[in-house]
């Protein structure tokens, strides 16, 4: 199948500061603040259950549930079952 992508597109795209390959992203401000408010929401979940089991249903759930993934490719990880 043919791209509907072209010159134009991606000339317009590009003057947006558009990042084509994503994974390769440094953090941004913007990520950052997003992972502190996340990161601030869970310790108010485990100061008032006692554990970091989030159910998967939340925003705050599916966040968990991305950091234990980003947490596996990590290459220098280290396991604190704790």
């Amino acid at each position: 199948e043919k791209s509907s992508m072209n010159d134009r597109r991606i000339n317009a795209l590009n003057q947006l500061g558009f990042v084509w390959d994503a994974s390769s992203t440094p953090r941004s401000s913007h990520s950052d603040k997003a992972w502190q408010k996340m990161y601030s929401e869970l310790t108010k979940f485990h100061a008032t259950n006692g554990h970091c089991r989030v159910p998967s249903t939340s925003t705050l759930g599916q966040w968990v549930v991305r950091q234990r993934f980003l947490y596996r490719q990590y290459p220098n990880r280290t396991t604190n079952s704790s």
